[in-house]
């Protein structure tokens, strides 16, 4: 609707061309055309005498008559697309663009790449189960630092009480040599496995996100002296999914 008179011109042709040869179809009202219409008789008329092109000729009430005309055109052209055409669902969105109606885009840009910079990261125990972490993109830098295309860290984790498990562990084993059935030596095997730590950030039972490099793990004081597992991962919020390759294992003492 923006532009000079000459490509607002052109385009309302176009527009009302397609109106005219669909209206019906797509159930509008024949008296809204029909108004339309009637303001583009008027534009037509006054373009033609007040327009660029006989700039020789046109009066100054001429020119002003000319974008009168327009200035009215273009608010019923605005309000019958509103009312009529962006959500019509008899009209096809080709159909709109044709008509130089604005199409929403509904679909996300899809990154197939994931984030390539390594993450690594220095760790500082502050008591009661509460650590600091601080991640970068270098392993030999001493600042912590985003990776270009993140905007954050996940870091996915575990807690396990290693002693708890290893004692448990000893005595189902104990209890499979007095007793060897299948199932105690089900049992016994299946509390050593708990002891094995997650080989990825798909066997962690716990996820949390942080925006930035830096941030302070919450984990509380009643884990203190069990395990933490953990991978970190740099992180696109602005494209869920979009990770980068977990670090390497961590293996911290609450």
């Amino acid at each position: 609707m923006s532009g000079p008179d000459a490509d607002f011109d052109s385009g309302q042709k176009g527009f009302m061309n397609i109106v005219n040869a669909n209206f019906g179809i797509w159930n509008i009202p024949a008296g809204d055309v029909t108004n339309l219409q009637n303001l583009q008789t008027d534009w037509n008329n006054k373009y033609a005498v007040g327009g660029k092109g006989q700039k020789a000729t046109r009066s100054a009430q001429q020119t002003k008559d000319k974008t009168d005309a327009r200035k009215m055109y273009v608010s019923a052209l605005r309000q019958f697309i509103g009312q009529w055409l962006k959500k019509n669902t008899l009209a096809s969105d080709a159909q709109r663009k044709s008509m130089r109606v604005t199409v929403p885009d509904t679909t996300k840009t899809k990154h197939k790449d994931g984030i390539k910079h390594d993450i690594f990261y220095t760790q500082k125990n502050m008591g009661g189960g509460k650590h600091l972490f601080a991640c970068r993109t270098s392993e030999d830098s001493t600042k912590s630092s985003t990776a270009p295309e993140a905007d954050g860290v996940i870091i996915s984790y575990s807690i396990v009480d290693v002693k708890a498990l290893q004692a448990k562990a000893s005595l189902l084993a104990e209890q499979a040599q007095q007793n060897p059935l299948p199932d105690a030596n089900k049992k016994a095997a299946d509390a050593i496995k708990l002891l094995d730590p997650p080989a990825g950030p798909e066997e962690c039972d716990k996820q949390k996100t942080f925006s930035g490099a830096k941030f302070f793990l919450e984990l509380g004081s009643a884990n203190t002296g069990k395990t933490l597992y953990a991978f970190l991962q740099w992180n696109d919020s602005k494209n869920p999914g979009r990770v980068s390759a977990p670090g390497d294992l961590i293996t911290i003492n609450i």
